[in-house]
């Protein structure tokens, strides 16, 4: 059974609006301080490992990360 998950990133820096398409379904939020948080819910487990896949891949750095399940 899949369950719905909150995503939370925050990278350092601001991200161009190409590379915030490519880790869609997740937003981008401008934080103070110069830092991006980026933001979405996920269906399931697989989907937040693709994730992290993405950001490996782009080489970006992580400040945090947080994965929540939605509460029924």
């Amino acid at each position: 059974m899949s369950q719905r998950m909150t995503m939370r990133v925050v990278v350092p820096g601001r991200l161009s609006a190409e590379l915030a398409e490519w880790l869609e379904p997740l937003s981008a939020v401008e934080l103070p301080g110069g830092a991006t948080e980026l933001v979405g819910v996920l269906p399931d487990q697989s989907a937040v490992h693709s994730v992290c896949n993405r950001l490996r891949d782009l080489g970006l750095s992580l400040d945090s990360m947080t994965v929540e399940k939605e509460r029924n």
